[in-house]
């Protein structure tokens, strides 16, 4: 029986310390390609073959800004790195253009943050990972993905970050905004096997891909922070939804009923977009044993199972009071459940 724990490399700390690098040294140039222009940040969105669903982050341009490259780096690709966000704050009001092929879409931004529908031309569908772009008012171009997952794969994945695929810092991250700018990649430490576990899951049995999709608490500052740890450490990619921010500029951490309203919302939204899809439910937060609980006891037949990671010490009396859901220290313990039940392939 394979181990659900990842093996350890020699060379592998030394090969994401490159990476992350690599990450900051191309982030120079982007900086000074797009000085005095708005910045967009897609955030990887979500569909169905008739509707997309995007939402992103618009940086504004820094102000007094004198440096750059000129036209000759107007060119370099974008999204943008962690050094340019050093110097722009969120663009209020901005109007922003998206589009997925020949449909298009226009947004404008509250506290940077934007939210935008689209819906598939007719006879024209969409499937797989849509390339989307989101064009600016200086008519800067910005890619973006949304993942529409096959009407063929009946079960999907969400999960919550904090606490769940994270060891400290990141959990507490969202308690200092005011640092958002922090870096693309990120050092926080992966809860082990839980990588490998939704890899497994995402590969489906009888090779039928199934999404997975991530949600976190935190404000959509941290993107590219959140964003940077799930691919450095081979987390399948899948839509990520971040809470948006009820304010321009730095905010307090937000109040476990906006974590709850948020979260509840995500997967409320996921679901009614794939209503062919039953879930697994993975979580480990302080409010994600209540959130599941209302959304197991709303969508009864649609929810295939609840994993909850635990962040300490075993708690018999709490676990009670969650009939049915599979408490977990490792994500061995957890992929040997999913494949009992016949989810996975162990």
């Amino acid at each position: 029986m394979t181990s659900m724990n990842p093996h350890r490399r020699r060379g592998r700390g030394a090969a994401a310390a490159m990476r992350l690098l690599a990450a900051a040294i191309l982030a120079v140039p982007v900086c000074a390609a797009g000085a005095g222009q708005p910045l967009i940040e897609i955030f990887p969105g979500y569909g169905n073959p008739r509707t997309l669903w995007m939402s992103g982050r618009v940086y504004e341009a820094p102000r007094g800004s004198s440096w750059g490259f000129g036209s000759a780096a107007s060119g370099i690709a974008k999204p943008f790195g962690a050094l340019e966000r050093l110097f722009r704050g969120a663009a209020e009001g901005e109007v922003v253009s998206i589009r997925a092929g020949a449909v298009r879409a226009h947004a404008r931004t509250g506290g940077g943050h934007f939210e935008a529908v689209l819906q598939a031309a007719p006879g024209a569908p969409w499937g797989g990972a849509v390339r989307v772009t989101a064009v600016s008012s200086a008519n800067e171009e910005f890619n973006g993905t949304a993942y529409v997952p096959s009407p063929g794969s009946k079960t999907g994945l969400i999960s919550a970050i904090d606490d769940t695929l994270t060891m400290p810092p990141l959990a507490d991250a969202r308690a200092a905004v005011k640092d958002a700018p922090g870096g693309d990649g990120s050092p926080d430490r992966p809860v082990p096997g839980m990588a490998l576990l939704y890899a497994r899951f995402a590969g489906g049995v009888a090779k039928k891909s199934r999404p997975v999709c991530y949600i976190a608490a935190s404000p959509d500052a941290l993107s590219a922070r959140i964003a940077g740890f799930l691919s450095i450490n081979r987390f399948p990619p899948g839509p990520l939804m971040l809470m948006r921010p009820e304010q321009s500029g730095p905010a307090p951490a937000p109040s476990p009923q906006r974590v709850y309203d948020h979260t509840l919302t995500a997967i409320q939204n996921i679901l009614a977009a794939w209503p062919e899809k039953k879930f697994v439910l993975f979580g480990g937060g302080q409010e994600d044993p209540d959130i599941y609980r209302c959304i197991a006891v709303q969508y009864r037949t649609r929810i295939r199972g609840v994993y909850l990671r635990r962040n300490g010490e075993k708690d018999p009396a709490r676990e009670k009071a969650y009939p049915g859901f599979v408490f977990f220290d490792t994500a061995e313990e957890a992929g040997k459940d999913l494949a009992r039940k016949g989810i996975i392939e162990y």
